[in-house]
C-alpha cells in the first residue's frame, strides 16, 4: 500500500478543476424544486477542466479507453457474481455547527449507498412499468476503509475542526482535511480510497465530482473524490429521505455516468433533446427538477426515476448505465481498477467490517400490537439472528421481522449479522402499555429515578446528546425535576419526552380539560432562539399535532452564560395548555415536549397536571383556596397580557400570581354573550394560558377573573 502521494500535484489539480468558490452564484436552472443548492456541480467543474487544450486531449483519449471497455461489456454481457468492492473513506469538515453530523447519520448515507446499488431499495417495486425490466443491478458494494494509510486503525470517519467548512472552496477544504483530521494527517490515494468530503458549503452545490480521466496522475491524488453537502447525507438527523439520493447520483458521476440528458447541467432545456448520455437504454430526455413522471418533452416517455436525474423519486439504474460503470471499474483510468483489487482491500482493512444496526416502524404500542423491525446493518449482511425478549416471536433471522407483544413492559432488542462478530442491542427500546392512565393525573417525578426506563415516560435523544433526565434538589415542589442539560448539547440538538397513555373518554361536553406544566429556562446568548413545543396524539403516538409553540424570547429572554438552575419558584413559568379539544377525548390520549435546542442554556419541567375543570371541580387533582385573596392586583394590571392581537389560531394570556389562586378566563363578544369559559388552577410566579382561536372573526372582551377582583382587555380575532 502506498503512504504519500504528490500532494502538491493534488493541489494543483484541484486548482485547475476549480472545486468551488467562496461567493458562488447559485445558477436557479440548476436547482431542484423548492431548494436552494445547486443539486450536481460535476459538469460544470469537468466543462472548466475541458476548457484546457492538453486536458481535452487527455480526456477524450481515457473516453476512447473507456468506450472499450463499454463495447466490451455490451458485447460479452456482465460476469454475474463477481462483486466489486470500493471502499470508502468519509471525511467529515466541521466547525462544530450543524454540519458536524453523527456517525450514525454517515452511517445511515452508507447503507442507502450500497443498498441502491445492489438494487435492494425497496422502492424499485413502485417504478414505472415502461422501465421495470430495465432496473439493473451494479453488483457494486461498498466498504468502509478501516485502516489508514500509515496503518492506523478507525471507523471509517476522519474528523476535522475548521472554519474551511463554510468556505466553499475545494482546494481550501481539501488541505484544511490533508492536514488537521484526527487520523491521518497526509494524503488519501485516490487510487486507494474513494475520499468523500462532507462540509457545510460546497460552493452552491449538493453535492460533486468528476468523471474518470488520465491526466496528470489524478487519478491517484486524493482530489478525485466526492464533495457532499452536510444535510444531503443520508435520511436522518439533518438529512431527509428526500435529499438522501445525492451520493448516490455523484457515484455514478464518479463511475461515469453522465445525467440522462447528456453531460451537461441544465435539466429543463429542450435543446438537450439532441444530446446523449451514451447509454442505450436511457431515453433521451430534457431532465426534470420534480417527480413528473409523465414528461416526454422529446417523445419518449423519460426514465425520470433514474438515480442520474433530479427528481426527488429516483428508484434505479439501467442496465446500460450498469455497463458504463463497471467499464470504468473494470478500466486504469482514474485509477479505478486498483480500488478493488485483493491487495487493496486487505492494505486498506475494507474486507471485513460489517456494523450491526436497526431501527422500528415504532417504539411502543398500546395494549397490544405489532411493530417491524428493519435491518439497516452496513455493508451486504448474509446472515442475521433477532432477539426480541417479551414478544411472542423470541427469535428471527428474517430481514425486516414483524413482532407482536402482549404484556406491558419495557423491552430490549438485540440484533446480530453475519458470522456473530458485530451485534446491536438497545436497551429500553420497546415500550407495551396497558390500561391507560385515569384524570386527575398530577406529577412532580419524585418517584422516579430516571424515566427513560419507565412506562410512564420516554425520552428520544436522536444526536445522543444529554437528554432529559430526573435531577435532585431542584424543583418547584418537593425534590425532583426534569432537567434537559441543553448547556452542554450541540446546536441543532432535538430532544423529546413523551408521555405514557390517558384516558380521556370519560370527559363530558360541560367539562374544560387543561394541561399545566412548570418551566425554567434561560438563555446561553442574547441571540439564542430556542424552541419548546408540546404536541398532542389521539391515537397513541401514531400521529402528532402541535398545540403550543414557546419560541425565542417567548421562552424566555433572560442570560446566564454559565451552567444555569433555578434557584427560587420565582424561576419558574406555569403553562395552561386548554386545547384539548374533543376529538382528543379518548383513551389513546399521549402529549410530548420537544425542545430544540440552538447552543442556550438548561431546560426544566416539573408539576406536570392533567385535570378536567369547571366552575364546580376546578380543585380536583390539587389542593387548593378557592377563596384565596390577591394582594397588591395592581401590579397584576401591569403584568396582564394578552398576545397576539389581533390573533388568528390562538390567544396566549400571560399574567402573574403572589401566590396560588383559581383563575376564570372568558371571552364575550359585543353581544355581550360568552363565547368561551376556562377555570385554571393558577400557581404563583408567570402563568400562561393558551385559548384556541375557534370562535367566529371578530371583537371580543377578554375577561380575567381572580377571586374578586376582575381584569379586561379587547382582543380581535382575524
Amino acid at each position: 500500500m502506498k503512504t504519500s502521494r504528490l500532494h502538491h500535484l493534488s493541489l494543483l489539480l484541484i486548482s485547475s478543476f476549480s472545486l468551488g468558490s467562496i461567493n458562488a452564484q447559485i445558477d436557479p436552472g440548476n436547482v431542484r424544486e423548492g431548494e436552494q443548492v445547486e443539486y450536481c456541480k460535476t459538469h460544470k467543474k469537468m466543462e472548466a477542466l475541458k476548457s484546457n487544450p492538453e486536458f481535452m486531449k487527455a480526456y477524450q483519449e481515457s473516453q476512447e479507453i473507456l468506450k472499450q471497455e463499454i463495447d466490451k461489456l455490451e458485447k460479452e454481457g456482465p460476469v454475474r457474481g463477481d462483486i466489486k468492492h470500493i471502499p470508502v473513506v468519509f471525511h467529515l469538515l466541521h466547525n462544530n455547527g450543524s454540519e458536524k453530523i453523527s456517525d450514525q447519520q454517515i452511517y445511515d448515507a452508507f447503507y442507502i449507498l450500497n443498498r441502491d446499488y445492489r438494487r435492494r431499495n425497496a422502492d424499485t417495486a413502485d417504478v414505472v412499468a415502461d422501465f421495470h425490466d430495465r432496473i439493473g443491478d451494479t453488483e457494486v458494494e461498498f466498504s468502509l476503509a478501516t485502516t489508514a494509510p500509515d496503518g492506523t486503525k478507525f471507523n471509517g470517519i476522519t474528523h476535522t475542526q475548521s472554519a474551511a467548512t463554510s468556505s466553499g472552496d475545494g482546494q481550501t477544504q481539501l488541505q484544511a482535511v490533508v492536514q488537521g483530521n484526527d487520523v491521518y494527517k497526509g494524503e488519501w490515494a485516490g487510487d486507494e480510497y474513494l475520499n468523500i468530503v462532507i462540509a457545510e458549503n460546497i460552493g452552491g452545490a449538493a453535492g460533486y465530482t468528476q468523471t474518470p480521466f488520465n491526466w496528470g496522475g489524478w487519478g491517484a491524488s486524493m482530489g478525485n473524490g466526492i464533495y457532499v453537502l452536510s444535510d444531503y447525507v443520508g435520511s436522518i438527523g439533518t438529512g431527509t429521505v428526500g435529499r438522501s439520493r445525492t451520493l448516490t447520483h455523484e457515484v455514478g458521476h464518479w463511475l461515469n455516468l453522465e445525467h440522462p440528458w447528456g453531460p451537461n447541467n441544465n435539466p429543463g432545456n429542450a435543446s438537450s433533446c439532441g444530446s446523449d448520455d451514451g447509454v442505450t437504454d436511457t431515453p433521451n430526455t430534457i431532465g426534470v427538477t420534480s417527480c413528473n413522471l409523465t414528461e416526454k418533452t422529446c417523445g419518449p416517455l423519460a426514465n425520470v426515476e433514474n438515480f442520474m436525474d433530479y427528481s426527488y423519486c429516483s428508484k434505479m439504474f439501467t442496465q446500460g448505465q450498469v455497463n458504463r460503470m463497471r467499464a470504468a471499474l473494470n478500466s486504469s483510468v482514474g485509477g479505478r481498477n486498483n480500488l478493488s483489487t485483493t491487495e487493496n482491500l486487505t492494505g486498506t482493512g475494507s474486507d471485513y467490517l460489517i456494523l450491526a444496526n436497526f431501527d422500528a416502524s415504532k417504539s411502543s404500542v398500546c395494549n397490544t400490537g405489532e411493530i417491524q423491525f428493519f435491518d439497516k446493518s452496513y455493508n451486504y449482511i448474509v446472515e442475521r439472528s433477532w432477539s426480541f425478549p417479551g414478544a411472542s416471536v423470541a427469535s428471527s433471522s428474517k430481514a425486516d421481522p414483524i413482532v407482536s407483544y402482549d404484556s406491558p413492559g419495557v423491552y430490549p432488542v438485540t440484533l446480530t449479522v453475519s458470522d456473530g462478530k458485530s451485534s446491536m442491542t438497545k436497551t429500553k427500546y420497546v415500550r407495551v402499555y396497558g390500561e391507560p392512565r385515569v384524570m386527575p393525573i398530577l406529577d412532580g417525578f419524585e418517584l422516579y429515578e430516571s424515566v427513560g426506563n419507565t412506562l410512564e415516560w420516554e425520552v428520544f435523544n436522536q444526536e445522543d446528546n444529554p437528554t432529559f433526565e430526573v435531577v435532585e434538589g431542584v424543583a418547584y415542589t418537593g425534590n425532583k425535576s426534569i432537567r434537559l442539560n441543553n448547556y452542554d448539547s450541540e446546536e441543532n440538538s432535538v430532544d423529546e419526552l413523551v408521555s405514557s397513555i390517558y384516558d380521556l373518554s370519560e370527559v363530558t361536553s360541560s367539562s374544560e380539560v387543561t394541561i399545566s406544566f412548570k418551566y425554567a429556562y434561560r438563555k446561553r446568548d442574547a441571540s439564542n432562539s430556542e424552541k419548546l413545543q408540546v404536541l398532542y396524539s389521539d391515537d397513541c403516538g401514531e400521529t402528532w399535532n402541535i398545540r403550543k409553540t414557546l419560541l425565542g424570547n417567548s421562552l424566555g429572554s433572560e442570560v446566564v452564560t454559565d451552567p444555569w438552575a433555578p434557584a427560587s419558584q420565582g424561576d419558574w413559568k406555569l403553562v395552561h395548555l386548554t386545547n384539548i379539544t374533543s376529538n382528543f377525548w379518548n383513551s389513546s390520549f399521549r402529549f410530548k415536549f420537544r425542545f430544540e435546542g440552538r447552543g442556550g442554556n438548561n431546560l426544566y419541567l416539573d408539576d406536570i397536571n392533567i385535570y378536567a375543570s369547571g366552575p364546580s371541580n376546578v380543585n380536583v387533582g390539587e389542593e387548593t383556596d378557592p377563596s384565596v385573596g390577591i394582594n397588591e392586583l395592581s401590579a397584576m394590571e401591569l403584568a396582564f397580557q394578552v398576545f397576539p392581537n389581533p390573533a388568528e389560531d390562538k390567544v396566549n394570556v400571560a399574567f402573574n400570581l403572589e401566590q396560588d389562586a383559581n383563575v376564570q378566563l372568558e371571552m364575550i363578544d359585543l353581544m355581550g354573550k360568552q363565547v368561551v369559559s376556562n377555570h385554571v388552577r393558577g400557581s404563583k410566579g408567570s402563568n400562561l394560558v393558551v385559548i384556541p382561536a375557534t370562535m367566529a372573526k371578530g371583537v371580543y372582551l377578554l375577561k380575567l377573573t381572580i377571586g374578586n377582583q376582575v381584569f379586561t382587555k379587547r382582543q380581535i380575532i382575524k
